[in-house]
């Protein structure tokens, strides 16, 4: 998938190229700038799956897709606990049911990022068709 975004992005001139966007307690902050780098601070409490899959894989998906696509993405979790993300009255926030923590931080994760590559994306008419880029070049 990760191939695919880049090769459909091209060279990425006119692109707005940087955004920043949330979901819930999930920030994700997105450059399409060809140097892949992954970092978040995503913590999943005691779940070692989401659903049948794997915590790890998931972490390794997101790995692949940032270098694949070559971009730079910064998931932050802005929630005080980074483990609840909810969006309900925190009435599900003992540490004894943590079943839905998992899969709610991987759904709000899709979300942010989603939003910020659909900004990312679109044209940007101040550019007249340019590299959004000090050197007028985003070479890899």
């Amino acid at each position: 998938m990760g191939q695919c975004l880049n090769r459909a992005l091209g060279t990425k001139a006119g692109l707005v190229r940087m955004w920043s966007s949330y979901d819930h307690n999930i920030q994700a902050v997105l450059d399409l700038s060809n140097r892949p780098c992954l970092i978040h601070n995503i913590k999943f409490g005691k779940d070692e799956y989401v659903g049948d899959v794997s915590v790890e894989m998931l972490n390794h998906a997101l790995e692949s897709l940032v270098m694949n696509a070559h971009i730079t993405l910064h998931l932050v979790c802005t929630a005080t606990d980074n483990k609840n993300t909810h969006d309900d009255d925190n009435n599900n926030n003992d540490d004894d049911n943590n079943d839905g923590d998992g899969m709610a931080n991987w759904i709000h994760i899709a979300k942010a990022l989603g939003k910020a590559f659909k900004f990312c994306t679109s044209q940007d008419t101040r550019r007249g068709g340019k590299t959004a880029s000090s050197k007028g070049t985003l070479s890899v």
